[in-house]
């Protein structure tokens, strides 16, 4: 019912690569009681995340999700909001550590490729928070050091204001400033 996979932090230890890659998206649709799954620190990057969240828009029995520290960015993030609109069961998701925003001063000396530019350089963390407004069991969300911009902490705001199982929200180490920590609730 839990798959825990987690790369040791010696240099010698690859990423998950693709056989595993496949065999785990294949297995995904079948693992219908799936309560959990946690791969941190496993460097998926856009390209190995992105097909095993589109592999687990079937398991509605999710409960925790933990991609922490994967180099998850603008591409995967996609896959990501789609995702955690799904899952009517999750109540634990950790997405800390990875690259679902973008550093404004870090995008205008580089060049970004032509995909991750059409989703919108800087709308990973909106894309992101925007699923959550359909998670309504959620109780922990951890979106700490990602990038995220004002505008992603806002939706995040707006998409969780009502929220009534939520208990701890984390969105320490981003590039927020106080406004965007504030969400109002609509008037009655």
């Amino acid at each position: 019912r839990a798959i825990h996979l987690r790369r040791s932090h010696h240099p010698s230890y690859p990423q998950i690569g693709p056989k595993a890659t496949a065999a785990l998206v294949a297995w995904l649709p079948s693992a219908s009681q799936l309560k959990s799954l946690h791969m941190s620190r496993t460097s998926l990057g856009d390209g190995t995340a992105t097909p095993i969240l589109q592999a687990l828009v079937d398991t509605e029995s999710l409960t925790s999700l933990d991609l922490s520290d994967n180099d998850i960015g603008v591409v995967g993030s996609a896959a990501l909001g789609q995702l955690i609109g799904m899952l009517p069961a999750l109540r634990h998701l950790d997405i800390s550590w990875n690259k679902l925003g973008v550093d404004v001063r870090h995008a205008q000396q580089q060049r970004f490729n032509t995909h991750a530019a059409s989703l919108g350089l800087l709308q990973g963390g909106c894309l992101v928070a925007e699923g959550m407004a359909h998670s309504t069991s959620i109780r922990y969300v951890n979106v700490s050091w990602n990038r995220f911009s004002d505008e992603a902490c806002q939706i995040l705001g707006h998409s969780l204001n009502g929220h009534e199982s939520l208990e701890e929200l984390d969105v320490s180490h981003n590039f927020i400033d106080a406004a965007a920590c504030m969400v109002r609730t609509p008037p009655q």
